[in-house]
């Protein structure tokens, strides 16, 4: 959240299986669950040595922040999540540049085609 300067403590992590993040009332709550099937998959032993994670919180911050100025699916929430990813790509490249990864083969990697591209995952 540090990417968008939304306040951490409107943030809540949370690990359930099957469930989906969640906007509410202006807090994000972001089933973390995911994330350890990814590693558990992948073998990751730190998931902060790799982009799984990164991509996927950024994901849902795009998706559930562009739900900030309007809850229903469709073409002015995809706005919104088009303006959000225009106004914050500096600093989101800049973060992943700071953790050793590269920002040119996330983007055309299959996982940021879903997670950095798309309106839902």
């Amino acid at each position: 959240c540090g990417v968008f300067g939304y306040n951490p403590l409107y943030v809540t992590l949370f690990y359930q299986k099957s469930v989906l993040s969640r906007f509410i009332r202006q807090r994000l709550m972001y089933n973390i669950h995911p994330i350890e099937e990814h590693a558990a998959a992948h073998r990751v032993a730190d998931i902060r040595a790799d982009p799984f994670a990164s991509m996927y919180l950024y994901g849902l911050c795009i998706h559930k922040l562009g739900h900030f100025h309007d809850i229903v699916h469709g073409t002015r929430h995809d706005f919104f999540m088009n303006e959000l990813r225009i106004e914050f790509l500096d600093e989101w490249l800049a973060l992943l540049e700071r953790r050793g990864f590269d920002p040119a083969a996330l983007e055309t990697s299959d996982a940021g085609a879903t997670m950095l591209k798309e309106v839902v995952f």
